[in-house]
């Protein structure tokens, strides 16, 4: 069996150490660096919205299709199903352009939240969902979660919903 070995090169005590140290840093740089690309912003909701809104559902089962894609028509069709349910769903994308600005806002919070929930474990769970408990669950995250933090928001609601919905 051989081994892969890298020599180490060390003029003085320590300076292998140093090294090591330094890809630390320029590691937590990076990630730190990524971490605030991550961030969720109404620029997202929107491109969730538009996605949700331009994809055509498949009508009939279509075996050419790889797998991922029939489980992304499969979820994509539960997520429209869901929001067509809660009376939140917008044929027409002009109507979102005659909103005022915070009822946009809070539609593009619904969108999202509903999508991310469709990619959960628990996105059966959508099916039991109803606009009184979403509704609800929606006011009480506003009340206790301020929605300038959206993330924080968002997953407030997420797991508010999950709650409600498992019991």
């Amino acid at each position: 069996m051989r081994y892969n070995v890298t020599t180490m090169k060390r003029i003085r005590y320590g300076e292998k150490e140093l090294e090591i140290e330094q890809d630390i840093d320029i590691d937590i740089d990076i990630e730190i660096e990524l971490e605030q690309k991550r961030t969720l912003d109404y620029t997202t909701l929107d491109y969730i919205f538009n996605y949700i809104n331009k994809y055509t559902i498949k009508n009939q089962l279509d075996f050419s299709q790889s797998e991922e894609e029939q489980k992304e028509n499969a979820r994509m069709f539960l997520v429209k199903n869901t929001l067509q349910k809660l009376g939140i769903y917008l044929s027409d994308e002009n109507a979102l352009n005659l909103m005022t600005e915070e009822r946009k806002q809070d539609l593009l919070i619904q969108y999202y939240v509903i999508d991310e929930f469709s990619k959960s474990p628990y996105n059966f769970l959508l099916y039991k969902l109803n606009i009184e408990n979403f509704n609800f669950r929606y006011k009480k995250a506003m009340k206790y979660v301020d929605k300038s933090d959206l993330e924080r928001f968002i997953g407030y609601l997420i797991a508010c919903l999950q709650e409600e919905l498992i019991n």
